[in-house]
C-alpha cells in the first residue's frame, strides 16, 4: 500500500490538510494528523518518533527540492500551490507512515 498511487495522493491530501490548519507547531500538526487517522492522540514515545521522522523527511527534501516536487505531483490529483513543496513532501511522507501503521490498516 505504501507506494500505491491513490495511497500517496491520500497522504498528500492529509499533509495539505494539516499544513493549512492554523497551528504552525510541528507537534500539534503531528498530533492532529494522528488523531484524524487513528481517533486518538499519540503518546509521548510515538510523538517523539514521529517528530524525529518528520525532521528526517524535512532535512531530506531541503536538499532535494526536485524529489519533493516529484513526490507531491505523483498521481492524477494536484498539490496545493499555497503550500511550500518541501514542507508538503515531508508531511506527505509522515502521513504515509501514519496511514501504514498496523493500527490504521487493521482497525478492530
Amino acid at each position: 500500500m505504501m507506494n500505491d498511487v491513490q495511497h500517496v495522493e491520500a497522504a498528500r491530501a492529509l499533509g495539505e490538510r494539516v499544513l493549512k490548519q492554523a497551528s504552525t507547531d510541528a507537534n500539534s500538526r503531528i498530533g492532529g494528523m494522528y488523531q484524524l487517522v487513528l481517533s486518538r492522540f499519540p503518546d509521548e514515545v510515538e510523538l517523539q518518533q514521529l517528530s524525529k521522522a518528520l525532521d528526517g523527511f524535512a532535512q531530506r527534501f531541503t536538499t532535494d527540492r526536485e524529489g519533493a516536487l516529484k513526490l507531491i505531483n505523483f498521481g492524477q490529483s494536484h498539490a496545493a500551490l499555497t503550500v511550500e513543496p518541501t514542507e508538503l513532501a515531508a508531511y506527505t511522507l509522515l502521513a504515509n507512515l501514519i496511514l501504514n501503521l498496523d493500527e490504521a490498516v487493521n482497525r478492530n
